[in-house]
């Protein structure tokens, strides 16, 4: 190459030599070739495959529409243990109404919230009568019932100490104080039973509010029965004979307006001023449970007096005019006999 080459080379920024060109190496770092070197051979690992995650798929649905009412209303129901269908059924039952109970027990649960005391000093105090007892045992009741803890022994104790009337141990003005003592304390007590007694005494239950069995369906059975009531059948005593007491329409009718009215079937036992006629109810019962002996003794009766009235007719025969065809029949004899006895075939009739 001339040198004037060179030079313009040279001004243009190029280097020229007359060396032959080197390629370019990389020189890894010293240190690091020898840990590899160095570094034991790691076996390789076998690598989890990657879990596939399903992508929920987004689709276009109506949200479900909830009852929140019927919700809150249901789970109410549960918790409470009552049923609630709507919230006027909450508004009730939150209103605290009373429950409606008898009179009756709701005069025992008065007597037992007020006075702290249990039933069965309800049904002690409404079974007495403070006016009939005496003293001693109206004291004794109202310690009792003062002091519940105390036992009957002690009672008695405490009585007799407080009360000197044993006549061999105290003197007599001593038995006269306490005497009078306890019957100041008897009167109040009698009065504190009364008014407490008085005052959770059970209503007495009005006739109207006990179901009559008087209805109209016993009416009409009653009616149709009695209307096919025609006789009294009876049987005889010795015989296979029986003897009916016939009952006409007349008093079928009366024994429908009685049975109408059995409520008032005493008043015929109750005179004016109130008493009872004890004799007569007593007797109208005995005719009713032993008619069929009564009947039979008429019976055995009329048969005693037939034999004695043929053998007395007999006996007094007008042999000169014999009146053959009139003498009278023991049958039609007996007949009239038992219907005279059973008031003349104008109804059974009893003489008290």
């Amino acid at each position: 190459m001339s040198k004037e080459v060179e030079e313009a080379l040279g001004k243009a920024g190029f280097a020229i030599s007359d060396a032959p060109p080197t390629p370019d190496t990389q020189v890894e770092p010293q240190g690091e070739v020898q840990t590899q070197e160095e570094a034991a051979p790691v076996e390789a690992q076998p690598q989890a495959e990657p879990e596939t995650v399903e992508q929920p798929v987004n689709e276009d649905t109506t949200p479900e529409q909830i009852d929140v009412d019927a919700e809150v209303l249901s789970l109410l129901s549960e918790r409470l243990g009552r049923n609630f269908g709507s919230y006027d059924d909450i508004s009730e039952a939150l209103s605290n109404k009373p429950v409606e109970i008898d009179e009756r027990v709701s005069a025992i649960n008065k007597f037992v919230l007020e006075t702290g005391r249990s039933p069965e000093d309800w049904y002690k105090y409404q079974s007495l009568d403070p006016s009939e007892m005496d003293d001693m045992s109206v004291m004794k009741l109202q310690m009792t019932a003062d002091h519940p803890s105390l036992s009957s022994e002690e009672v008695n104790l405490l009585i007799g100490r407080k009360y000197k009337l044993d006549e061999d141990v105290h003197t007599e003005d001593e038995i006269r104080l306490s005497k009078l003592e306890l019957k100041m304390d008897a009167e109040k007590a009698k009065r504190q039973i009364s008014d407490l007694r008085d005052s959770y005494m059970a209503p007495e239950v009005s006739r109207d509010d006990v179901g009559s069995p008087i209805d109209e369906e016993w009416l009409n059975t009653m009616k149709r029965t009695t209307n096919e009531f025609g006789y009294l059948e009876f049987e005889l005593p010795g015989t296979d004979e029986t003897f009916k007491f016939g009952v006409d329409d007349n008093y079928r009718a009366q024994l429908v307006d009685r049975n109408s009215k059995i409520e008032n079937y005493f008043d015929d036992y109750i005179g004016e001023d109130g008493s009872w006629d004890f004799f007569k109810l007593n007797a109208h019962r005995a005719l009713i449970d032993n008619v069929d002996s009564i009947i039979s003794s008429i019976y055995n009766q009329g048969l005693s007096d037939g034999k004695r009235g043929v053998v007395q007719t007999a006996a007094n025969v007008d042999a000169s005019r014999p009146d053959v065809g009139t003498q009278p029949d023991s049958n039609t004899q007996l007949s009239e006999q038992l219907m005279k006895a059973l008031g003349g075939g104008g109804g059974m009739t009893f003489n008290v």
